[in-house]
């Protein structure tokens, strides 16, 4: 039960929160148009009206508040793993969720999803000698590897996915997937995107259900 002065702080504790985010997307935004140079303390003050003394209360540093950017547009990009929840709130039986994991996978590695890649990409190349945003995009990343792992676990107790399929580190190889198939898009690999695609959609496949047709 809330106390009453716990209830008293809940409308400040709102405004505070309110007012991170708004600092945080005003940085997002700074850092994407303009890169790292852009995220100036000076604009993003004056964007979100508040005092420099707020963005050093809730980042404590430029540097602060730029891994803080990184992170949440990382976070971002990871937005579609969500649906892995509304499809086995929504399958009845092991084929509907079978036909709507290869439905998932199909979205997440379209051309339309280019752009939420290469912000894992930049994200990931800024790590050396940055322990902030290695810890920050260690949690976003941690914490979407859980979700997908409870997602699936849960599938499997309720029969969508076979007992003797081991589903131990799978949410990071999915994850790893994701992120490694910039090396496609950037022209690093010699792959096809159909060959990609194809090998990539029957792995899952397999690890899943043990079938890759």
């Amino acid at each position: 039960m809330i106390d009453e002065t716990d209830r008293a702080s809940l409308p400040r504790l709102k405004e505070e929160e309110g007012t991170r985010k708004r600092i945080l997307n005003a940085a997002v935004d700074c850092l994407e148009q303009y890169g790292e140079s852009g995220v100036r303390l000076r604009e993003i003050k004056d964007r979100v009206g508040v005092h420099t003394g707020s963005i050093y209360h809730f980042f404590e540093s430029r540097d602060g508040l730029i891994a803080a950017a990184h992170a949440e547009r990382y976070r971002r990009s990871l937005t579609a793993i969500g649906s892995f929840n509304l499809l086995l709130e929504n399958s009845h039986t092991a084929a509907e969720f079978r036909a709507g994991v290869e439905m998932i996978f199909e979205v997440i590695s379209s051309p339309d999803g280019v752009m939420r890649r290469q912000q894992r990409l930049s994200a990931i190349a800024g790590l050396v000698d940055r322990p902030l945003l290695r810890s920050l995009l260690q949690e976003s990343h941690q914490s979407s590897e859980n979700e997908i792992q409870q997602v699936f676990e849960e599938a499997q107790r309720r029969g969508f996915i076979p007992e003797h399929q081991m589903l131990s580190g799978f949410s990071g190889w999915y994850l790893g997937l994701l992120v490694g198939r910039v090396t496609l898009e950037e022209g690093l690999s010699n792959a096809s995107v159909e060959e990609w695609n194809d090998f990539s959609r029957r792995t899952l496949l397999f690890l899943l259900f043990g079938e890759c047709s």
